[in-house]
């Protein structure tokens, strides 16, 4: 499994370990050709071997399970708490699964109803559509206080991180994952008052040994999360595939 980011190793952040933000950092793909191309060329040190039992679709999700990994140890989520997913993309579907591995009850909140029914499938205690009533209301009745202890933010609008600061109780945590495009209004008089912690969560550090470990254990189930392969050569039936709002994850293989 390949590790699609890194960094320069020599600059202040990367020498205290936070490479993650790097100024320098190379994404694969973005920075430089990524694997559709006929050869991809990472330091060593990106290259993780898959364990045993671990199948190529599943080992497909580590990079975006090793994302939310990072995200949940940020909140630091302890057993009984209740926590609330605001997303319910691939990340969002991930995170569940990771808060349910560490002891917590989740609530999965959304802009559609349209893969409620796989978060109940996978662990989700409650979901919830956006427009179907006031989520501080919905957050006080699941958590039965003033709201969840955490929240899980994926969806990266700027209409996100607004609903999980309405779903988190007064001295809870929200930690933010998404990079939204457009400015974001908050009220930092409420996040005052209510001595709200944010925390952002940049791609990931040392998390890929987490995440795989994850996948070798079986707390995180990909069988509903990944599609049927795609040959190489039918790229362009691929990309079509993802555009489609039911696909999760889209897998592109050079063998059947």
């Amino acid at each position: 499994m390949i590790e699609p980011n890194y960094s320069c190793g020599a600059c202040p952040l990367c020498r205290e370990g936070n490479w993650n933000l790097c100024a320098e950092r190379v994404a694969v793909g973005i920075d430089i050709d990524g694997c559709f191309a006929e050869v991809v060329r990472v330091p060593l040190r990106c290259c993780w071997p898959v364990p045993d039992g671990v199948s190529d679709e599943a080992a497909v999700i580590t990079e975006p399970l090793a994302v939310v990994v990072r995200a949940v140890q940020r909140a630091v989520p302890r057993p009984g708490e209740s926590a609330a997913v605001v997303g319910g993309g691939a990340l969002g579907l991930l995170a569940l699964q990771v808060l349910r591995a560490r002891g917590a009850r989740v609530l999965v909140v959304g802009r559609t109803s349209r893969r409620f029914a796989l978060a109940d499938a996978l662990g989700a205690e409650r979901t919830h559509r956006v427009s179907d009533g006031p989520l501080g209301a919905v957050a006080r009745e699941f958590s039965r206080r003033e709201g969840v202890d955490l929240v899980i933010e994926t969806a990266g609008t700027a209409e996100a991180v607004e609903h999980a600061i309405d779903l988190v109780r007064p001295g809870g945590r929200v930690v933010l994952t998404g990079l939204p495009h457009e400015p974001t209004t908050l009220s930092f008089f409420s996040i005052v008052r209510r001595e709200i912690t944010i925390l952002g969560s940049m791609i990931y550090q040392r998390e890929f040994g987490d995440a795989l470990e994850l996948l070798r254990c079986g707390a995180v189930k990909t069988d509903r999360l990944v599609s049927p392969r795609f040959r190489l050569e039918h790229l362009a039936e691929a990309l079509l595939a993802h555009r489609d709002a039911t696909a999760v994850k889209i897998v592109v293989a050079p063998r059947p």
